[in-house]
């Protein structure tokens, strides 16, 4: 979704759409920015962002429900 598309049209939209595209196209793994996690660079110290992404998908629809 273009940026101006996604200003034009209806935010619930937009969102549904950038929270899809996050739950399946994270290039950027959020932990790699909090240089406190030790490990990082090693192999098979952290899950798979898309992992993480798919247990956090729940957890966030049961606190944060739609229209509220």
């Amino acid at each position: 979704m273009r940026r101006r598309k996604a200003l034009a049209g209806p935010v619930h939209e937009t969102v549904g759409h950038l929270w899809r595209r996050w739950l399946g196209h994270g290039v950027l793994d959020e932990f790699s920015r909090i240089e406190k996690i030790k490990g990082q660079r090693a192999a098979n110290v952290l899950s798979a962002a898309g992992q993480r992404r798919r247990a956090a998908g729940p957890a966030l629809a049961g606190c944060c429900p739609p229209g509220e």
